[in-house]
Order: structure tokens, then C-alpha cells, then sequence
């Protein structure tokens, strides 16, 4: 099958891998993807991971490509915390967490970050529809305990001054209800400390 003969399939995908395309020709062969990367009809984003030229990620594009490209994964950390309002907007990199290792990809789409977690602290995220492709983000409460979980340095109010964290937000938007029973879930003497010390900042 020609590449114009699955390109519509494959636009409509956003980004795919070999395994996507013998879903769409069980004959196709690995060769022919190296003659559609050389002739500039499709682009490699990471090993394995390829998305149509015409593809140019905007907005929640981002947070679908950084599911996608390292799976499982959602959308927490910085990014979350910018999209809820809680700290500036930073548009350096798309980070997320991961049930896998720790791992950075530098693509032609930006930079994406993921921080590894326990199988069992992977939780307290949604599932968004963006334009028929969904992607995980985490809630605006897991989002604010995974940073302080996997930031092992803050040990000191005077540690939040540097995210220019919004006070007003965060107390309006956080659920403590919920924020609690993650917190539970967690079950970390040193992440509930952390959490004491943002309580102490957001009161300030």
C-alpha cells in the first residue's frame, strides 16, 4: 500500500509506529518506512515514533504526543501546575510522570521529561478529549503531590518562592478533601512534612 493510500488514516492517528501501520497493511514492510522518511513524508519524533510532515502539535497536541511517545505516562509536574494556573506558564518542556525509568527526549516537537513513580502511586489523574485524541493529566491535587513528592529537596518554605506559586488559586481550586486522601495513598512521612511546609506558604 502507497503512503497516500493510508495518509488520512494516519493524520487522523497524530502519531503512530510500525505496529500502527501493519494495522492498516499486514504486509507493509520496515524498509518502506525509511523510503517515506527520506522522501519526507512522514518524521521521525523518537525511536520507534513517527507522526505525518504535515503534523504541527498546538496546544493539548503536546500533552497527547508526551502519552504517546512513553507509555504508561500523564501529564503532572510543571506542566500540570502551569495549566491549572498554579505557577507561571512555562512552555520548556512537557513534563510527566511514568510507571517506567526516568527519561528525557529532545524531539523536533520539544523537549519531553518523565519522572518515574511506584506502580502504585500512579492514580489521581483524567482522561481529556482533544479533538478525537485523548491524553491523561493529572488532578490539580496529584499534580501539586507528585512535585512535592519527586522534589526531595525542598526541606523550607522559603523552597517555594522559586515556582512564584499562586496562592489565591490554589486555595480556591484545591479540593482538601481529596488532597488528603491522596496523601494517604501515598503513605510518606517526608512527602506529608512537604505538604505541611506548602500548607504553612499558601497561609502566609
Amino acid at each position: 500500500m502507497k503512503y497516500i493510500d493510508m495518509q488520512n488514516n494516519l493524520r487522523e492517528l497524530g502519531v503512530f509506529t510500525l505496529n500502527d501501520i501493519r494495522m492498516l497493511d499486514s504486509e507493509f514492510r520496515e524498509p518502506t518506512l525509511n523510503d517515506w522518511l527520506n522522501s519526507g513524508w512522514i518524521k521521525r519524533i523518537r525511536r520507534f515514533w513517527y507522526a505525518d510532515s504535515s503534523f504541527n502539535p498546538e496546544g493539548y497536541d503536546y500533552f497527547f504526543v508526551a502519552n504517546k511517545i512513553y507509555s504508561p505516562s500523564y501529564i503532572s509536574l510543571e506542566s500540570a501546575l502551569s495549566h491549572y494556573g498554579f505557577i507561571p506558564e512555562t512552555t520548556i518542556q512537557i513534563t510527566s510522570v511514568s510507571t517506567r525509568k526516568t527519561n528525557v527526549f529532545d524531539t523536533q516537537f520539544g523537549l519531553f521529561s518523565y519522572k518515574s513513580i511506584k506502580n502504585n502511586l500512579y492514580f489521581g489523574y483524567t482522561v481529556i478529549e482533544n479533538n478525537g485524541r485523548p491524553f491523561s493529566l493529572a488532578t490539580p491535587e496529584k499534580a501539586l503531590l507528585d512535585h512535592l513528592y519527586l522534589h526531595s529537596e525542598i526541606s523550607d518554605i522559603e523552597d517555594f518562592e522559586g515556582l512564584r506559586i499562586n496562592r489565591e488559586i490554589i486555595n480556591s481550586d484545591i479540593d482538601r478533601q481529596k488532597m488528603n486522601t491522596y496523601l494517604n495513598q501515598f503513605d510518606n512521612l517526608e512527602l506529608n512534612n512537604r505538604y505541611k511546609l506548602l500548607l504553612k506558604y499558601l497561609n502566609a
